[in-house]
């Protein structure tokens, strides 16, 4: 039996509407970066999440230039990242509000000055340690304080530009 393998498609990257779609083709994780900051909380949905590094314990999220959010939440002494789960699709919604009004009826716990989501697949604290310029977007590098995982929550992924979960 012969397996037959259809060529790819050239992707036209002057086009970005072209070049989204083809982006949209990777799989990212659903998370949220929120804080206390002067008291008020702010926050933001990320649509993009890596782990790089073990020792010291390092990730990064990407930022839209254009984002209102992130001048104010970069200042907060720490950060709450939350891989969302199944169990936070409605805290979706929250964050497509205005930025004072995205914490309204959410629940939320506090580490410090990082906020946290329950229910989400992964709970971390960190502290921003570095800025990259990466085009129209901040690629933004966080050290790991602590930690914590709701293993049987499966997580959110945002995949063909649609809001989907692992099976």
């Amino acid at each position: 039996m012969t397996a037959t393998i259809s060529s790819p498609a050239l992707v036209d990257i002057a086009d970005t509407r072209s070049l989204r779609n083809a982006l949209a083709l990777a799989p990212t994780p659903l998370a949220t970066a929120a804080a206390l900051v002067d008291g008020e909380p702010t926050g933001m949905i990320i649509g993009s999440f890596v782990g790089h590094s073990l020792a010291p314990a390092l990730v990064s999220i990407s930022i839209q230039k254009t984002s209102t959010t992130w001048p104010r939440l970069r200042r907060a002494e720490s950060i709450g990242l939350s891989i969302l789960s199944e169990a936070n699709r409605g805290a979706l919604e929250n964050f497509y509000r205005p930025s004072r009004q995205r914490f309204e009826d959410l629940d939320y716990d506090t580490d410090g000055h990082a906020i946290l989501l329950p229910g989400a697949a992964l709970q971390a604290t960190t502290r921003l340690v570095d800025e990259v310029d990466v085009g129209d977007h901040i690629l933004a590098i966080a050290r790991i304080e602590n930690a914590s995982t709701g293993e049987d929550h499966r997580p959110l992924i945002f995949h063909r530009s649609l809001v989907t979960t692992t099976v």
